[in-house]
């Protein structure tokens, strides 16, 4: 079973971040955070990471030659 990377918290004014469970932050894509978003966005942004979290755990490792193609989309948190 797949423990879910990504949850989403209530900001308390309405508004919503997408967390990273691992490091307790918003997440960020593309150097937007994914914070003071309504909650349909939230919503959708959360299942979407997750599904990319899933999907990278059962896909083979790639050679140390290969680009990951979902690199330019996901960024590390600083």
């Amino acid at each position: 079973m797949f423990e879910k990377r990504y949850t989403m918290q209530d900001d308390g004014n309405g508004l919503w971040s997408v967390l990273d469970a691992e490091s307790g932050v918003p997440a960020m894509v593309r150097e937007r955070r994914l914070a003071s978003l309504d909650e349909d966005d939230a919503r959708d942004a959360t299942d979407l990471l997750n599904l990319i979290a899933e999907l990278r755990l059962q896909t083979p490792k790639r050679s140390a030659g290969m680009q990951n193609g979902l690199q330019p989309f996901l960024l590390p948190i600083r």
